[in-house]
C-alpha cells in the first residue's frame, strides 16, 4: 500500500509542478488544458495501480522509479545493517510460517505421547521449537546455495540474498552447517533422546533441493522430510521422565530410539502419513505462485501436474481428505478422540473444504495467504491435542484400553 501511495504522490507532483518557462508563458488557457490532461492521465494511472494491486502484482507505473531492495523496509524496522538482514532473510526468520509448519509434526508427536491428564514437557517443547526453527533455516540456506542459478530466473526468488549476490553460496553452506550444529547442541541439552531420530531425518532435508530436478512431485519428498518430526517429538516426550543431566549416559541417548516400539508406530505411522499428505497439499498451493517460471526453468512441481482449476481443486481436496483420515487414525490409536481432539479434526476438515472451494490458483497473492493459513491451522490442531490429553483422565484411558487392548509397558510404568 505504501508503494502504491508513493506512485500516486510522484505523479501528483509531476502533474502539478511548473517550470520557469511555464510561469513565463502568458497563455493561461493552454496551461489549464495541459493540467486537465495531466489530471486525466493521473486518474488512469491510479486505476491501473489499483487493478495491479488487486491482482497481487507490482504497480505498472513503478517501473519508471528506482526499485528498492527487497526487505529494505523490514531491515529499517529491525534496525539491522544490510549484511545482518541478509542472513535473517537466508534463514527466513522474517517469514515464520515455514518454521511453524515444520514444528507442528514434532509437537503432534509429543502431544500424542503425553500421558493422560498431563501436558507435553516444557523442556521437550523448548527443544522442538529451537530445533525446528534452526533446522528450517539450515534447510533454506542449503536450498538457496543449491538452487542459486534457478532462483535468479524465478520472479519470486530472484531477490533472495544468495540469488542477488549479497551472500556467496559457500557462505550459505557455512551458515547452514552452523545452524544445524546449534540445533544439535540445543537438542542434546534439552532432549537428548530426540537426537538419534533427528539425525536419521537430516539427509532428507539436505537432498530435497535436488529432487525437484528429477521428480515431478518434490512436495511429497518435502512432506516426508517434515513428517520425520513426528517420531522425533514422540521419542523425546516418551523419554522426558529421565532426570536431566549435562552429560547423559548412553542409555539416555538410546531411550528415545527404544521408545519407538511396535505400539508407538501404530500412532507415529498414521501421523507421518498425515503430515506427508498435508505438506503435499499446502506446498502445492504455495507452488501455484511459480507455475509460469517453473515451466520456463524446467523444474518439477505438483502444481504443474494436477492440471487446471477444477482438476487442481479436486486433487487438493483428495489429498486433504486423505490427510484428515490419517489424522483420525492417529488420534484413535493414541486415545485422543475425545471432545477437544474431535474438534481439532473437524477444524482441519472444515479448513480443507473451505480452501478447496475458495482457492484461486491464478492469484499469487491469495495463494500465499492460503499457504500461510495452514500455520494457524496447525496451531488449532495442536491446542486441541493438548487439551484432549489434559482433559482425558486415567479412568477414561483405562476403560478404553480394557475394551480394546492391554496397556503398553510405558503406561503400566
Amino acid at each position: 500500500v505504501e508503494e502504491e501511495e508513493t506512485c500516486v504522490h510522484v505523479h501528483v507532483l509531476d502533474a502539478c509542478s511548473t517550470t520557469e518557462a511555464d510561469q513565463a508563458e502568458p497563455d493561461v488557457p493552454r496551461r489549464v488544458g495541459t493540467y486537465v490532461k495531466d489530471v486525466a492521465m493521473l486518474r488512469a494511472q491510479m486505476k491501473a495501480c489499483a487493478r495491479a494491486w488487486t491482482r497481487g502484482s507490482r504497480c505498472l507505473c513503478s517501473e519508471a522509479r528506482p526499485k528498492r531492495a527487497d526487505g529494505e523496509s523490514e531491515e529499517k524496522k529491525a534496525g539491522m545493517d544490510g549484511r545482518a538482514w541478509a542472513y535473517v532473510e537466508l534463514a527466513r526468520l522474517h517469514r515464520p510460517s515455514g518454521a511453524l509448519l515444520l514444528l507442528w509434526p514434532c509437537l503432534y508427536g509429543a502431544s500424542m505421547a503425553t500421558q493422560a491428564g498431563h501436558v507435553p514437557d516444557g523442556r521437550v517443547v523448548a527443544a522442538l521449537v529451537v530445533g525446528a526453527t534452526l533446522m528450517r533455516g539450515s534447510g533454506c540456506a542449503v536450498n538457496d546455495a543449491t538452487d542459486v542459478d534457478v532462483d535468479r530466473l524465478v520472479t519470486r526468488t530472484k531477490s533472495r540474498p544468495v540469488a542477488r549476490g549479497t551472500i556467496a553460496p559457500r557462505q550459505a553452506w557455512y551458515a547452514a552447517a552452523a545452524m544445524a550444529g546449534v540445533a544439535g547442541v540445543s537438542t542434546c541439552l534439552l532432549a537428548p533422546a530426540a537426537l538419534l531420530p533427528a539425525l536419521a531425518a537430516t539427509p532428507l532435508a539436505v537432498y530435497y533441493p535436488r529432487v525437484k530436478r528429477i521428480f515431478h512431485y518434490p512436495q511429497a519428498f518435502l512432506g516426508l522430510a517434515f513428517s520425520c518430526g513426528a517420531p522425533v517429538g514422540y521419542a523425546a516426550q516418551c523419554a522426558s521422565s529421565v532426570p536431566w543431566s549435562l552429560f547423559p549416559s548412553w542409555d539416555v541417548w538410546w531411550s528415545g530410539w527404544n521408545a519407538l516400539d511396535a505400539h508407538a508406530w501404530t500412532v507415529v505411522g498414521p501421523l507421518m502419513a498425515h503430515c506427508v499428505l498435508w505438506t503435499l497439499a499446502y506446498d502445492t498451493v504455495y507452488a501455484f505462485q511459480d507455475r509460469a517460471d517453473d515451466v520456463k526453468v524446467g523444474v518439477g512441481s505438483a502444481a504443474l501436474r494436477i492440471g487446471g482449476e477444477w482438476r487442481g481443486k479436486a486433487t487438493l481436496m483428495a489429498w486433504s481428505g486423505s490427510s484428515a483420515c490419517m489424522l483420525a487414525m492417529a488420534l484413535a490409536q493414541s486415545n485422543t478422540m475425545h471432545a477437544p481432539g474431535s474438534a481439532a479434526l473437524a477444524a482441519f476438515v472444515a479448513h480443507a473444504a473451505w480452501q478447496s472451494y475458495t482457492l484461486d490458483a491464478c492469484n499469487p497473492r491469495l495463494c500465499d495467504l492460503a499457504f500461510r493459513s495452514h500455520a494457524w491451522l496447525g496451531l488449532v490442531v495442536f491446542l486441541g491435542l493438548v487439551a484432549d490429553r489434559a482433559y482425558c483422565n486415567d479412568q477414561i484411558v483405562q476403560g478404553h484400553r480394557t475394551a480394546n487392548e492391554a496397556p503398553t509397558p510405558r503406561e503400566e510404568a
